[in-house]
């Protein structure tokens, strides 16, 4: 699997992606978002790509009805890595079912994302 997920005690899930996402790691990742929205009420993220290459396009509509469920309960994503992936990446975290904010930060500014997502 190209993603690991912790959810860190104040409701921050640290996701960090690596290589290529596969439909299954997004899947892996919507059950980890709806666990820590049952804990805590609302959840932000924390999503750090590491050697990224992309994800797996998809034409199923699940991630529409995940979006609309739970779109107001993810308060801010901050996604750290590559420039070349921002503009992919805040198309897909700030779609128009997204209502909390999205932040794209350069790969050494991990503690400026904490800070923001604060």
């Amino acid at each position: 699997m190209a993603i690991q997920i912790e959810t860190e005690a104040n409701g921050l899930l640290n996701i960090r992606v690596s290589s290529f996402m596969s439909r299954e790691d997004e899947k892996q990742c919507q059950e980890a978002i709806v666990k820590a929205i049952k804990l805590y009420g609302t959840v932000k993220g924390l999503v750090v790509l590491e050697a990224f290459q992309g994800w797996e396009k998809s034409t199923e509509w699940e991630d529409l009805l995940f979006y609309s469920e739970y779109e107001n309960k993810v308060e801010k994503i901050a996604v750290i890595g590559d420039l070349k992936w921002h503009d992919d990446m805040f198309a897909f975290l700030s779609g128009p079912f997204r209502s909390g904010s999205v932040k794209l930060f350069n790969p050494s500014q991990e503690s400026e994302a904490r800070t923001w997502l604060e």
